[in-house]
């Protein structure tokens, strides 16, 4: 199947680079905008963190140390979400960007953002901060952490056209960074948990990973289509262009009957040969209309003659499918 469309069997990219090139070109302007819907998010989310504890800011000891990095981590991802609307949106930046560096951006930026995330969880703070978790709270869990984890997960694949390619490097580095915290930043539900934890998370992202390819894939074979049809037309005019030429030049005797050109749309290419249609050349122009599958075949058809719906001097119309 990916012979027939001229994909690569596992990138599903086009073998044409010159096609490839204008079909990712063509999701930039719909890439950019959604870049812009899912920053104005992330940065009001983190901005209501951020006012959430300043506060309570104001705590002395450990609570205080594990507030001042929560304000950073969130500041952070404010200005990070900042900068990559302002560049979705500027048409200077997206005129001198190419897509795959647009698309490389995107995907560093949803890199990021767990990476800065993990810092709301206290525990992984306190791991990290060499502090003890149990003087921040009493209760601890991967919970808020693979939420997070998964919402980001879940906009790289349905809000952000990207590249199953390309988005395949931050499927696994979303794997690998809950296992580092898991495992080697340490959990508070233990090691067995967080392998039945990382497993489900996995098979997510597989199943999230799956669905996307999928879905590219469909897209690609519109895009092909498109194409395909869009050379089956310019052939087909080219065809007739010629075919009007030949009539032009005395090699085709032009047809006479003024009656039935004066039914016939003469501002196409199409109206124009059937002007220009006799017995010599009806056959190129028959042979055109079923390359461009405008010509129904007798087979196809099924007339009602008992069903008259209208009578003219030059024939009878009657109803059929």
């Amino acid at each position: 199947m990916g012979d027939r469309l001229q994909l690569h069997r596992i990138s599903l990219r086009f073998q044409t680079p010159n096609v490839e090139h204008h079909f990712v070109k063509g999701t930039m302007g719909k890439l950019a905008f959604n870049i812009c819907i899912c920053s104005i998010l992330c940065f009001a989310a983190a901005m209501l963190v951020s006012v959430l504890y300043a506060l309570s800011l104001g705590a002395h000891g450990q609570k205080g140390v594990v507030q001042r990095i929560t304000l950073i981590s969130m500041g952070t991802i404010c200005a990070v979400s900042f900068a990559l609307m302002c560049i979705s949106q500027s048409r200077a930046c997206l005129e001198h960007i190419s897509p795959l560096a647009l698309e490389a951006v995107t995907v560093l930026y949803l890199c990021a953002c767990p990476s800065v995330i993990i810092f709301l969880d206290h525990y992984c703070i306190a791991k990290i901060w060499a502090l003890d978790p149990f003087a921040l709270a009493q209760f601890f869990s991967d919970t808020r952490l693979l939420l997070i984890f998964v919402c980001v997960l879940t906009a790289g694949h349905v809000a952000l056209p990207i590249r199953w390619c390309v988005l395949f490097v931050h499927e696994v580095f979303g794997v690998l960074l809950y296992a580092f915290c898991g495992f080697v930043v340490g959990s508070p539900e233990g090691q067995t948990n967080v392998a039945g934890n990382l497993l489900l998370f996995i098979l997510l992202t597989l199943c999230m990973s799956f669905g996307k390819r999928q879905l590219e894939y469909h897209e690609r074979a519109s895009f092909q289509n498109f194409i395909a049809e869009k050379s089956l037309r310019f052939d087909a005019e080219f065809q007739l262009s010629r075919l009007q030429e030949r009539t032009s030049e005395g090699q085709v005797p032009r047809a006479k009957a003024d009656d039935i050109q004066s039914s016939i749309p003469e501002t196409t290419d199409t109206g124009e040969a059937f002007a220009t249609a006799s017995k010599s050349n009806l056959e190129g122009v028959i042979r055109i209309g079923r390359q461009e599958q405008w010509i129904v075949d007798l087979e196809e058809l099924a007339l009602n003659s008992e069903n008259i719906l209208g009578r003219g001097s030059f024939g009878v119309v009657i109803a059929g499918s």
